[in-house]
């Protein structure tokens, strides 16, 4: 991943969100699988966060994550571009049942009034497993491309 392109060392306009990927301090991992950048995030609130880049021309940019067809943890909750037009997807892991992971970094008021313990049915997604999910991402993008390849190439002759 070149800086140029990576919205992780984009400037901030102020506009971000805590789940938004420009935030660099927040990194915990950045590989690429299947031609795909991915990268986890941690969200400042003891949960992980991951997140996919498409390129321009992929059948999901510029698409609502609601209108992507793709499946993982707690389902697609980001969908937003970079200064450089790329598209990025993402996830979260701060859904019911995902407990905080108080070992990740967090305000120590947050700390404070967090439970120590999960609570009963709650599970710490870890690194692995988010860093799965990624991979797991990215290689439906890469599906998405094949599906979308495939359908062109079937469509019909114009008269």
């Amino acid at each position: 991943m070149s800086s140029a392109a990576n919205p992780l060392l984009a400037p901030s306009n102020g506009s971000e969100s805590m789940n938004d990927p420009r935030f660099s301090s927040c990194l915990l991992a950045a590989a690429k699988c299947k031609g795909f950048d991915w990268v986890v995030l941690h969200n400042g609130m003891g949960f992980r966060c991951g997140y996919v880049r498409l390129l321009p021309g992929h059948p999901w940019h510029g698409k609502h994550y609601d209108k992507i067809d793709a499946k993982v943890h707690g389902g697609l909750t980001y969908a937003a571009s970079d200064d450089e037009g790329s598209w990025w997807v993402g996830f979260d892991c701060g859904h019911y049942g995902d407990a905080r992971d108080l070992g990740l970094p967090m305000p120590a008021g947050i700390k404070k009034i967090l439970p120590l313990t999960p609570l009963d049915g709650q599970v710490i997604r870890t690194q692995e497993y988010v860093e799965q999910q990624c991979r797991l991402l990215c290689e439906q993008a890469a599906m998405a491309v094949t599906i979308s390849s495939s359908s062109r190439n079937l469509s019909p002759a114009p008269e």
